[in-house]
């Protein structure tokens, strides 16, 4: 048995789906591509002892229950993936661990939980050297070689693969959509409504989870609410949404118990609508 062949059937023993690619150009060696990928063992004999070398490709998607944030490095290139994560990651907040794949060219797959999210395919969308592995797509697994002997290994194989944050999840999907576009409306009265890219959304989003998540008193609540208002505002979340998700975020953190509802929804009306009188948008 190839060492290839031990390790694919390692795998499929987890459920996981594979199929046999080119050491060359990672193209897919059997007829259907990804779409031929298997948990049949016989099958997966059979494609090894036709190419014992050949690397070990997993779907992502639905089927292996995983996406990869791929950070791509060549520097020859101008490429620099690491580089545009830092930057996000300064921006949005850190990425929790989970298990990641590093490629011969020393970027990094990082491996996240599939959450039911139409995340699909795509290249250099949520920054430059950031591609997405989503539905529709493969990548290449330890301990896979190409043909001039670098692998793929795991930078530690004993972590978990954890879930996406919101804000990851959202720039993935936004991506996904090739820049999708929404409209607000100019509550200054400055001519037509503006468009609204999807990093505004994402932004609006993560501001409405992180305000939401340091809730610990009736005075951070209020203050919450206010930001959000500001927020609601420009037109970046709904007032409903809103308010649903501070009073889900006051019972969550015991401040319904502490203070009762009414005194709570007191609270986030007061502070959403003292907001809304001084509207924000992300800053360009």
């Amino acid at each position: 048995m190839t060492r290839m062949l031990d390790a694919a059937l390692h795998y499929i023993s987890n459920n996981t789906p594979v199929f046999p690619a080119g050491r060359i150009d990672k193209h897919p060696l059997c007829a259907n591509g990804f779409h031929d990928a298997t948990i049949h063992e016989n099958q997966v004999r059979a494609w090894w002892q036709m190419w014992p070398n050949a690397m070990i490709a997993i779907p992502t998607g639905p089927r292996s229950g995983v996406w990869v944030l791929d950070e791509d490095l060549d520097l020859k290139k101008g490429i620099n993936g690491h580089a545009a994560m830092i930057r996000l990651e300064i921006e949005h907040g850190a990425l929790p661990l989970t298990l990641c794949s590093i490629t011969p060219r020393d970027g990094l797959h990082r491996l996240f939980r599939w959450n039911g999210a139409n995340i699909r395919n795509s290249v250099g969308k949520i920054a430059p050297g950031i591609d997405v592995r989503g539905d529709g797509g493969y990548f290449v697994a330890p301990p896979s070689a190409r043909a001039d002997g670098v692998t793929y290994h795991w930078k530690d194989a004993t972590a978990d693969i954890a879930e996406a944050p919101a804000w990851l999840t959202e720039l993935a999907l936004a991506a996904s959509s090739h820049g999708l576009r929404r409209t607000i409306i100019d509550l200054n009265g400055n001519g037509p409504p503006q468009p609204s890219s999807a990093r505004d959304h994402v932004w609006a989003r993560a501001a409405l989870q992180q305000e939401c998540g340091a809730l610990h008193n009736n005075h951070a609540l209020n203050i919450a609410a206010f930001n959000l208002g500001q927020i609601v505002g420009g037109g970046g979340l709904t007032e409903q949404e809103v308010i649903a998700a501070l009073i889900a975020g006051a019972e969550a953190c015991g401040l319904i118990v502490e203070y009762g509802e009414p005194s709570v929804i007191k609270t986030v009306n007061s502070g959403l609508q003292a907001g809304k009188k001084y509207p924000r948008r992300r800053l360009h």
